[in-house]
């Protein structure tokens, strides 16, 4: 049987703050977990995060923003996984914050052609939802797990999608939590 490397005392200490935040089941420092988030398809070579984090509120990302901020820990938005271009990988470690457990539709306003959703949303998902109103939108080049919100801040891949243009043109609202952990709503 293989021993277990020891944890330094630091990384215990964040991961037992992030867990009061999220859960017990969603921070860790385990090394197979955190490589799992380490690479994409891309040419970018991998680099491990220190922590990995599964956010399911706003509230939480908000905590944890402010914990990380004040311990000067970067952290790295992760949506769905498809990135080929290297995003996500964390450069200097940190917390990957994993948002596809946020993955609500708020509401679908079929009349005045509008989706309130969570960043974990697919696109996919989105689309089965709007197909049940008779509307669609704009695709980008990407597989159908792929986070809409992401692909619409980056332009998805190729930047631009067949029917309505450049993605980021069909976002008209946003909430961004800020490195403080203040909520901030755009548009």
């Amino acid at each position: 049987m293989t021993e277990m490397p020891e944890v330094p005392e630091e990384t215990l200490k964040v991961v037992k703050e992030l867990q009061v935040i999220v859960g017990e089941k969603n921070a860790t420092a385990a090394k197979h977990v955190r490589y799992a988030y380490s690479y994409d398809m891309s040419f970018v070579q991998p680099k491990l995060p220190d922590y990995v984090v599964m956010a399911e509120t706003v509230a939480q990302i908000q905590q944890i923003m402010r914990f990380a901020n004040q311990e000067k820990i970067p952290v790295i938005p992760y949506t769905a996984g498809t990135n080929i271009g290297g995003l996500c990988i964390p450069e200097r470690g940190g917390i990957l914050l994993d948002l596809k457990r946020m993955n609500k539709i708020i509401k679908i306003d079929a009349e005045s052609h509008y989706a309130v959703i969570e960043p974990g949303v697919s696109h996919g998902q989105l689309a089965e939802a709007l197909y049940e109103h008779k509307l669609r939108f704009g695709w980008p080049v990407g597989p159908p797990s792929a986070s809409v919100s992401s692909c619409a801040i980056n332009h998805g891949i190729g930047g631009l999608n067949a029917r309505y243009g450049l993605n980021s043109q069909e976002v008209t609202s946003m909430e961004v939590v800020l490195p403080t952990g203040e909520l901030v709503r755009v548009g």
